[in-house]
């Protein structure tokens, strides 16, 4: 007869899972385990290619030339800084839930939040400990409304739009590599936006651009803000805008290497057009695709068109063309909608009135507009890719570093959906889970209080399950859950429980949303011990910082 071991502790917050917490002695236990049966890999990463995204050939035209389409640029003077590592905000091991939502974000170089709110971000992956990392660029603010600004779920300050309702805040890095998760809400308007930042420890780093609001009005001369970081700094003379690779002349950076301007372009129909910097050096030249539309709403306002695009990166490197993904928003569920212009082909609009893509470049120097139409709603959304020399090829969510790990990260997949994993238009294999022999974990043992369970949930049997109620409302994947099934065995299940004492490899067909931190045969029986047992307890303030924890 073989014995069973007794288990020991895990626990959660209501805006993440942070981790689980086990021995009595106080040693932590930095293993985490979700399950989801019958989920591939995508399904659990959250991948891009949620379905067999298809690729199109990108068509591209020769760069512009003769007189720019815009009007003017003026310098501003209008931003703020924010020093993570002065306020102790370093990155976390995966985006966190934003502020008041159920969803974690992804990392993109834009996003478009509630009330039509649109945040910018400069880059997409910066180094750690820099000054003047990145840049974001909000839009769709009451004008001169109070923003609250949050990183990584804390309030660290609050921002003033300005008259446009646009503010712009730059941010220095503090040690550690991660995500630092971006979230801005507006007091008045009641508006939220956020996005994500990766902080890698490889590279390369180099210049950014971003732009907002993400879509104008140039019939009633609407104007973009545009704000550049990774510049050299204190110069008028060195730093050139354009618009698809047409100048529109120099730029003022400040000592920080950064610029801050308002465009006003001229009316040339609907469109849209890639802005970017250089310093007319390799590897300097970043861009962002704007758009020009008589429904983008009355100036200063943009951004009330109901359909747009969005490109993981707006700029290639010409020498070498690349991959692009491209996602459409704003088409009804289920409608044909057609690419054409910078491609040729149709797909279904998603659940989510959502169109996917993959557009592959030959090399060679030129832009390529991309027009995405709904068959049924009639919608129209325009984004735009610039191929220029200058360009050094940045990876995004389609690219791996060699000899490394992506995360591949997007939102509302479809519930138990299967499919292909897509790097660069590539498929590659969902890996087949197999069970290694036990292995031994290093762990410290630290000083401290130790936190335990306190109300006895009323396990005491053997292979069964009991369940817990919790003290907040916990979201995993597509599902709200209020209670779990806390088993003997070690493990807490959130819908249907697998109680069996043949614990096995992930995925398990009879056990849905399941943690297992002390997955393992045991038994809380208490003719084996009378004090065993599972335990729970909340710590914290409520809506601040509570944290429910289970004890075995």
């Amino acid at each position: 007869m073989k014995r069973k071991r007794l288990s020991k502790s895990a626990f959660f917050s209501p805006r993440f899972l942070t981790g689980f917490a086990f021995c009595a002695i106080g040693v932590f236990l930095a293993l985490l385990v979700f399950a989801r049966p019958n989920q591939s890999v995508e399904r659990q990463n959250q991948s891009v290619g949620q379905q067999s995204i298809p690729t199109f050939v990108g068509i591209k035209s020769p760069e512009l030339a003769g007189v720019p389409a815009v009007g003017s640029i003026e310098n501003i003077e209008d931003d703020g800084l924010i020093d993570l590592a002065a306020l102790n905000i370093h990155p976390t091991s995966v985006p966190l839930f934003l502020h008041g939502s159920s969803e974690a974000p992804t990392p993109e170089g834009a996003a478009m939040g509630t009330g039509n709110a649109f945040l910018g971000i400069t880059h997409e992956v910066v180094n750690q400990n820099t000054s003047n990392a990145f840049g974001t660029l909000s839009s769709g603010w009451a004008p001169t409304e109070t923003v609250q600004i949050y990183f990584n779920g804390s309030l660290l300050t609050t921002g003033t739009a300005n008259v446009d309702g646009v503010l712009a805040v730059g941010i220095s890095t503090g040690a550690g590599f991660g995500y630092v998760t971006i979230e801005e809400k507006g007091l008045t308007s009641g508006k939220e936006t956020g996005g994500v930042v990766q902080v890698a420890p490889t590279g390369p780093y180099l210049p950014g651009v971003t732009g907002a609001p993400h879509a104008i009005n140039t019939t009633a001369w609407g104007h973009f803000y545009l704000y550049g970081w990774g510049y050299p700094p204190s110069t008028s003379t060195t730093v050139t805008l354009y618009r698809n690779g047409v100048s529109l002349g120099f730029v003022t950076t400040n000592a920080d290497g950064r610029f801050f301007v308002t465009v006003i372009p001229n009316n040339s129909g609907d469109t849209s057009a890639v802005y970017s910097a250089d310093t007319g050096s390799a590897g300097s030249m970043a861009g962002v695709s704007l758009e020009e539309r008589a429904d983008a709403g009355t100036p200063p306002v943009g951004d009330q068109n109901a359909a747009r695009v969005f490109f993981d990166r707006a700029t290639l490197d010409s020498a070498a063309g690349g991959i692009v993904a491209i996602v459409g928003e704003g088409f009804q569920a289920g409608e044909t909608v057609t690419i054409s212009s910078c491609a040729a082909g149709s797909l279904p609009a998603t659940a989510d009135g959502a169109f996917d893509a993959f557009l592959a470049y030959a090399p060679g120097a030129g832009i390529s507009q991309c027009v995405l139409t709904g068959g049924t709603s009639g919608r129209v959304a325009r984004g735009t890719v610039l191929l220029h020399e200058n360009v050094t090829n940045l990876r995004g969510l389609i690219a791996a570093p060699a000899g490394g790990t992506v995360p591949i990260l997007a939102t509302k997949l479809p519930p138990s959906d299967t499919g292909n994993i897509y790097l660069d238009g590539v498929s590659t294999p969902t890996p087949t889970p197999t069970c290694p022999l036990p292995q031994n974990y290093n762990f410290t043992v630290t000083t401290g209080p130790y936190l335990a369970g306190t109300t006895n949930a009323g396990v005491n049997c053997d292979d069964c399950s009991t369940p817990v109620p919790f003290p907040f409302p916990v979201k995993i994947y597509d599902t709200t859950f209020t209670s779990a099934l806390a088993g003997s065995n070690g493990e807490l299940a959130f819908g249907t429980d697998f109680s069996s004492p043949s614990v096995t490899c992930m995925p398990v067909d009879s056990a849905t949303y399941t943690i297992g931190p002390m997955w393992v045969d045991q038994t809380t029986l208490t003719s084996h011990c009378p004090t065993c047992g599972v335990f729970y307890a909340t710590f914290g303030t409520a809506r601040v910082d509570s944290m429910f924890l289970t004890t075995w």
